[in-house]
């Protein structure tokens, strides 16, 4: 068995060392198809990183209902935060989700524009440094990445 995103869409379990992209119109959803791959790569122990431009990620922590716990995954920054988040610490949150083979929402919405691109420069290419050495499926989720990566500059 796999991981059903959709009652027609089932990733192989292996999902999580794969590269996707979820592309389509606005309101289409892009990010409801990426939250049900996340929460089935939780499900299975696969700590995921979802870098959140837009502060929205947090609900993962909700339950279907909207009353009960959902899942055990800390909120780095935002408005939301368990844990308050500054500009400077991409590096070093990088290395503790790594060396801890923790899930994390990195919720970077009350950064500036330079400040958000420059942190999350530092925390991707430190995250993806760090997690060469471990060799453990691992899987980031950039919410609105036209945002980190635009077409023009």
């Amino acid at each position: 068995m796999g991981l059903r995103i959709a009652d027609q869409v089932e990733l192989p379990k292996d999902a999580a060392t794969q590269t996707y992209g979820f592309i389509a119109r606005k309101g289409a959803g892009k990010t409801y198809a990426a939250g049900k791959l996340v929460e089935e790569l939780l499900e299975i122990g696969v700590p995921v990183v979802v870098i959140d431009p837009i502060g929205n990620w947090y609900g993962l922590q909700i339950g279907r209902d909207g009353r009960s716990a959902g899942y055990a995954i800390p909120v780095f920054g935002g408005s939301r935060a368990d844990v308050p988040l500054e500009v400077g610490q991409g590096e070093s949150l990088a290395r503790l989700l790594v060396s801890r083979h923790l899930p994390a929402i990195v919720d970077v919405s009350n950064f500036r524009k330079n400040d958000r691109k420059r942190f999350v420069t530092e925390f991707a290419e430190v995250l993806f440094h760090e997690a060469k050495s471990v060799r453990s499926p691992r899987m980031i989720v950039f919410e609105e990445a036209q945002v980190f990566a635009p077409q023009r500059t």
